[in-house]
C-alpha cells in the first residue's frame, strides 16, 4: 500500500512539468526513455503600467500572443534534456485606436529557440533537487513602446540557471506536491540581468485532474544604461485534465497583481500535452 502511494504521488508530481513554460520549471527530472511536448497558446493584456515606485498609472491598450512548444526527454536517469520555440507578436495603441491594416506594421514580432538541461542533485523517496540550464535565442523586431515604456525588451540571446527543489505528499488522501525554485537569467545586448523565484502548489482531486496554484517572480537589476530596469510578480491558477489516452488539456489565468516599471498584465492560456 505504501509502494503504491508513492507511485501515485510521484506520478503527481511529473504532471507538475506540465505548467505553461512561462512558468516556474519543476524539481524532478523524467524517467530515462519518458518524455513529454506542450503545445501551448497564450493570449495577455492590460491597459495600465506599474511606474517606478510600483504604483499603477495609465497607459495604451497593450495586448500580445504567443505560441509556444517545449519537449522534455529523459535521456539517462536523473537527466532531462529540453528544447522549446515560441513565436509572438504584441502591439501597443492608444484606447481610442483598433487594431487595423494600417497599423499592422508597428506590431512587435519576434521568434526564439532554446535548449537546456536539467540534472538531479539529490532527492529522496517524495523530495528531489535539481538545476536546470536553459539558453535560448531570440529574433525580435523592437518597438520602443514595448520596450521602454512597457518593460518589455527582448534581447538577442539569454541564458536562465535555476535550483530547485520538490517535495510530495499526501493532503487528505489526494496526491499533492510543493516545489520552489531560485535563478538568475542573464540577457544580451546590455540588457539588466534578473534574479528569479518560483514557488508552485499543486493536488490531484481527481485521478484525471490536477489544480495548481503558482507565483514567479523577476527582479530586474540596474545597470548604467537601464537605472531602473522592470520587475514583476505573477500569480496564476491552471487545471491539468486527462482528455484521452497520453493527452491532456490545460487552462490557466495569470494577474500580475505587483510590478516596476511593466505592464500590469492580465492572461489566459491553454495546452496540449502529450506524453511519450
Amino acid at each position: 500500500m505504501r509502494l503504491r502511494r508513492g507511485k501515485t504521488v510521484f506520478a503527481c508530481i511529473l504532471a507538475s512539468l506540465a505548467t505553461i513554460p512561462e512558468a516556474v520549471a519543476g524539481a524532478w527530472t523524467r524517467p530515462a526513455g519518458e518524455g513529454l511536448v506542450i503545445f501551448s497558446n497564450e493570449f495577455s493584456g492590460g491597459s495600465r503600467r506599474f511606474d517606478n515606485s510600483g504604483r499603477l498609472q495609465p497607459a495604451n491598450r497593450f495586448s500580445k500572443f504567443e505560441s509556444r512548444t517545449r519537449a522534455e526527454t529523459g535521456v539517462i536517469e536523473g537527466t532531462t534534456l529540453i528544447v522549446a520555440t515560441r513565436i509572438g507578436r504584441a502591439s501597443s495603441l492608444p484606447p481610442d485606436h483598433l487594431l487595423t491594416l494600417q497599423n499592422l506594421g508597428q506590431l512587435e514580432r519576434w521568434n526564439g529557440i532554446a535548449a537546456g538541461v536539467r540534472q538531479r542533485l539529490w532527492h529522496g523517496d517524495n523530495w528531489t533537487t535539481s538545476v536546470e540550464v536553459i539558453g535560448e535565442l531570440i529574433r525580435s523586431k523592437r518597438q520602443d513602446e514595448l520596450g521602454q515604456t512597457l518593460g518589455l525588451t527582448l534581447p538577442r540571446r539569454q541564458i536562465e540557471m535555476r535550483i530547485a527543489a520538490g517535495y510530495g505528499f499526501e493532503l487528505g488522501n489526494m496526491p499533492a506536491f510543493v516545489d520552489a525554485n531560485i535563478g538568475y537569467r542573464h540577457r544580451s545586448d546590455r540588457l539588466p540581468a534578473d534574479l528569479l523565484a518560483g514557488l508552485s502548489f499543486g493536488i490531484r482531486p481527481h485521478p484525471r485532474l490536477l489544480l495548481m496554484a503558482q507565483a514567479f517572480g523577476e527582479l530586474g537589476l540596474k545597470t548604467s544604461t537601464t537605472p531602473q530596469p522592470a520587475s514583476r510578480l505573477k500569480l496564476q491558477a491552471s487545471a491539468v485534465v486527462e482528455i484521452w489516452g497520453k493527452h491532456s488539456l490545460q487552462v490557466s489565468g495569470t494577474i500580475t497583481p505587483i510590478g516596476r516599471n511593466t505592464i500590469a498584465e492580465r492572461s489566459v492560456a491553454v495546452a496540449i500535452w502529450r506524453k511519450f
